[in-house]
């Protein structure tokens, strides 16, 4: 019987679940994000520019959005996964060793 070896970085993994949290929360914090910008600009003309700029990428920030999303919640349930099925592994040979 082949042997089938399955090596996950648990640390890149969390880390990058981390991260994309973390991009969700600037993506969804960006509309309060863009008026600050605005009003700091300190010019009419100017507010007005980088206003109209954050309307016209709502849309696409909330394709963003669902993306960054799922693909979080994927990397999540990999890393919960593979966490209880490795401490469900560790907990079986504990067990056999012990019998």
């Amino acid at each position: 019987m082949a042997g089938y070896d399955l090596k996950l970085d648990m640390d890149e993994l969390r880390d990058l679940a981390k991260d994309l949290k973390s991009v969700l929360d600037e993506l969804n914090d960006a509309d309060d994000n863009s008026e600050d910008t605005a009003d700091a600009t300190g010019h009419d003309a100017l507010r007005s520019e980088v206003q109209d700029f954050a309307d016209g990428w709502k849309a696409k920030r909330a394709d963003m959005i669902d993306d960054v999303s799922k693909l979080q919640g994927i990397v999540q349930q990999i890393v919960d996964t593979f966490t209880q099925v490795d401490g469900d592994l560790a907990r079986s040979l504990e067990q056999k060793a012990g019998s």
